[in-house]
């Protein structure tokens, strides 16, 4: 069953999303950013949708960055007028919203497939960029997200990540290490193998299909790829599952200094076994 936790104080978009959620999902609306906390301690949510009004308040903001860090597969999406609340939304970054359902232009049908409809590349990409960038620093965190969702990451050279950055290559590769971190080679290399084991969750897709998903030419030049940074094989890292293998990628990145310490809880629709009714 979908947990939907909804701090929205506007009467319309409360009526609007109570229409929208079938009896198959589990709505809860709370009033505070404390009673949001608590919720989520009740029962990691799968989507948090946040009014235009609630987005400007402090403590909401930090609490929904702090359920993220426990929980990096939930969704976060915002609800607003069109002639209000928009900016608020878009100026609150901490909330990293996937999606906006705008009232009075979206029916209940439109935000109904927002809510449920899970595209399972995109979650394993929301997954691995909220871990890696909890270890980032601030500076490199716009290529993490860049290199954690670009849909064709095979293109992604050192010298383009140099751009981002807006600096040389020669410099990037200095400040990397002077701040204990690995090589862009690696950086890439293991940011990409991330995105593949977070695809691969028990009688996940195969190998062949990630591998067309990710834009590689084969399943088999994705599986040299296991053997060369790893020495593992693909199937060993799907046995051994994301949260073992995202905490050796972390500390290869990273180095254990920085490679956060606590294990955040995957729950969602890409990770949980079992059939989920939702619709």
């Amino acid at each position: 069953m979908l947990r939907i936790l909804a701090i929205v104080g506007d009467a319309e978009a409360s009526a609007h999303l109570r229409l929208s959620v079938v009896a198959a999902s589990q709505l809860q609306f709370v009033c505070d950013a404390r009673g949001l906390g608590e919720q989520a301690k009740h029962g990691r949510p799968d989507v948090i949708v946040v009014g235009s009004g609630e987005a400007t308040n402090l403590n909401v903001r930090v609490t929904v960055r702090r359920i993220l860090e426990r929980s990096p597969a939930t969704r976060v999406l915002g609800i607003s007028r069109l002639d209000a609340g928009i900016r608020p939304l878009v100026q609150a970054h901490s909330l990293d919203l996937s999606d906006v359902i705008i009232l009075r232009v979206d029916t209940a049908g439109m935000t109904r497939d927002l809510l449920f409809k899970v595209d399972q590349g995109r979650t394993a990409d929301l997954i691995v960029r909220r871990r890696v960038c909890v270890a980032a620093p601030k500076w490199l965190q716009p290529c993490i997200e860049w290199y954690a969702t670009d849909p064709r990451p095979t293109r992604l050279t050192v010298h383009a990540l140099a751009q981002v950055l807006q600096m040389r290559r020669e410099t990037l590769a200095r400040k990397l290490k002077a701040c204990g971190i690995c090589s862009p080679n690696e950086l890439s290399a293991w940011i990409l193998l991330l995105r593949v084991v977070a695809r691969m969750p028990d009688h996940g897709p195969s190998l062949a299909s990630i591998a067309r998903d990710l834009g590689l030419p084969s399943s088999a030049s994705l599986a040299n790829l296991f053997v060369r940074w790893t020495g593992e094989t693909a199937t060993e890292a799907r046995a051994q599952g994301f949260d073992h293998f995202a905490k050796r990628a972390l500390r290869a990145i990273f180095g254990s200094r920085r490679a956060p310490a606590h294990t955040p809880a995957l729950q969602s629709a890409l990770h949980r076994r079992g059939p989920r009714a939702a619709r």
